[in-house]
């Protein structure tokens, strides 16, 4: 035992140090993120601390091509920010009737596609603007995301008012080009 723990790394023989290691690469991931983070528009003006619980609140998922993210959007929607891989967002006709906001895929018409890669942002639209969007996100390739839920991030930009007027201005501008 002694000679594979010697070849292995004998550091795992005090759970101590194996402590201090994993809280090392933590914190490593951690600055890892909040870096990438600084490159959103979004982030560029937050205080480091706020930064900080942000990515303490995001949780990571990953996606196979062709699977779905989800299917439609509110309020209470997550924010997702892409960690690796590109993701088609579709943006369907509005359902004003009920009876039909649940139609199979197909039925209803597309009113705008966009693909976004790496360090974008979506999902900002319903969990901003307060309102049910018809939309569906479909990983084009393999995809690495964070998502943060909705009623933790609005908790987090009702303290940063300059970040809650970047983003409502950035879903006023989807919307706009969407014209939904």
């Amino acid at each position: 035992l002694n000679k594979v723990l010697n070849e292995q790394g004998a550091f795992v023989r005090k759970v101590s140090t194996v402590k201090s290691a994993a809280r090392r690469l933590r914190a490593a991931l951690q600055n890892r993120l909040i870096h990438r983070l600084e490159t959103v528009p979004l982030f560029q003006q937050w205080p480091r601390e706020d930064l900080e619980q942000v990515a303490s609140l995001m949780v990571q998922e990953r996606f196979r091509p062709g699977e779905t993210i989800f299917r439609k959007l509110d309020r209470h929607s997550p924010l997702y920010f892409i960690l690796k891989g590109t993701v088609q967002v579709s943006l369907f006709t509005p359902v004003e009737d009920p009876k039909l906001a649940d139609l199979e895929e197909g039925t209803k018409e597309i009113v705008d596609q966009v693909i976004l890669n790496k360090g974008q942002l979506f999902g900002e639209t319903a969990l901003l603007m307060g309102m049910t969007v018809q939309s569906e996100a479909v990983a084009q390739t393999a995809v690495k995301l964070l998502k943060i839920n909705g009623s933790e991030f609005h908790s987090l930009l009702a303290a940063q008012p300059r970040a809650q007027q970047f983003v409502q201005a950035m879903a006023v501008e989807r919307l706009k080009e969407t014209a939904i």
